[in-house]
């Protein structure tokens, strides 16, 4: 009676659902697992890439983790946390302290932001400023650079947003970029194109800078995307208002992949490809897992 009663249940499984699929609210417990083509496995475990004794985050948290490439082919890797910046070696599995005597302080709020330009590392935060490294030795502070909170390369100038000059007026809603090709001289004079205006005209602050394309970089504020163009002559770079009420939640918020920026919005993610056109469907499916998530503070 008891086989009778499985068989007419077809075999105790519901026939009508696939074997191997998993609810949608499922993948969010899949602890130590991995999937692929649709079979769950155990995940095998985690490999240290460190050397026995060696840990990453020595002062606190981390801040940065980077990878930078000389144009030899050498590849570093660049960490940091709350007080140094180091190299990591792929061969030893430890890390080298290339602060020197420097004693940072960046924070969850004013991580550290990176670029590379002419096969130079440089690294800034709007605490310390702009640092380089060329991959030996430690990393120098940028003579006559402001301290900024971002910085990119657009046409061989470094541009830089949310800046201070020393002890000079803060300008967080501004833009500031080094003569073309000269990355210690920041001063505007009859001789360099180096200059600085302000992006005030709205309220919110000025949270990252990024390229997109080769004559542009992207502002990004709290409730404002602004693109920055290089026009050359005495002006050197123009603005123009372009997505008015979207921005991004941190300085963090926002993947370069070259010809588009995917950023994290105040209430959803969008993807950005310049223009005054923005796209909002990236979110329809992860908006919801992510958001209700977030602390409100």
């Amino acid at each position: 009676m008891i086989y009778k009663a499985i068989k007419e249940l077809g075999g105790g499984i519901n026939a009508n659902q696939q074997a191997r699929k998993i609810g949608e609210n499922q993948w969010t417990t899949l602890q130590q697992m991995r999937s692929a083509r649709g079979v769950v496995n155990n995940f095998p475990g985690w490999t240290n890439i460190f050397a026995v004794g060696t840990t990453f985050v020595v002062n606190g948290y981390g801040t940065a983790i980077d990878e930078f490439e000389l144009f030899d082919g050498t590849v570093f890797i660049v960490m940091a946390d709350i007080q140094k910046i180091y190299s990591y070696s792929a061969i030893n599995k430890t890390l080298t302290d290339i602060s020197g005597s420097a004693i940072f302080s960046p924070t969850m709020d004013d991580p550290w932001i990176s670029f590379q330009y002419k096969d130079v590392y440089y690294i800034t935060n709007k605490k310390d400023g702009l640092y380089s490294w060329s991959g030996a030795g430690n990393v120098a502070a940028t003579a006559n650079a402001p301290k900024m909170r971002a910085a990119t390369i657009v046409k061989d100038h470094i541009l830089g947003c949310d800046y201070q000059f020393g002890s000079g007026a803060d300008h967080p809603q501004g833009i500031a970029w080094c003569a073309e090709a000269a990355v210690t001289t920041w001063t505007a004079a009859s001789n360099n194109d180096a200059g600085a205006f302000d992006v005030d005209d709205t309220p919110d602050l000025c949270l990252t800078i990024e390229p997109l394309g080769q004559d542009s970089a992207i502002l990004y504020k709290e409730r404002n995307i602004i693109p920055i163009t290089w026009i050359g002559g005495n002006e050197v770079f123009a603005r123009k208002q372009a997505i008015p009420g979207i921005g991004i939640l941190g300085t963090d918020g926002i993947i370069n992949l070259g010809d588009e920026h995917i950023i994290m919005g105040n209430d959803t993610f969008y993807v950005y490809r310049g223009g005054n056109d923005i796209n909002g469907e990236i979110a329809i499916r992860i908006r919801d897992k992510v958001y209700p998530r977030l602390h409100p503070v």
